[in-house]
């Protein structure tokens, strides 16, 4: 009888645990790991490995920027 009580309570506690972990990960809200826009914007995506000729990249408010080798690549840009 003290078998199977230990396994009773065996299997509340790994019931128990996995209800907590459950919890925890339906209680935390996917926005505490988003970026924000900003965040998103100042971050470069990618940057030039080679370049031939006058290479410019134009944004979305359309100012234009030269750009060289390694010069950084932002989303939204044209280039």
């Amino acid at each position: 009888m003290t078998i199977s009580m230990h396994r009773s309570n065996r299997q509340k506690l790994s019931a128990l645990v996995v209800y907590f972990a459950v919890s925890l990960l339906a209680l935390t809200s996917p926005a505490l790991f988003a970026q924000s826009a900003t965040e998103i914007a100042l971050a470069p995506a990618g940057h030039l490995v080679l370049v031939s000729g006058d290479v410019v990249a134009r944004d979305t408010s359309g100012s234009d920027r030269p750009l060289t080798r390694k010069s950084a690549i932002f989303a939204g840009e044209t280039l």
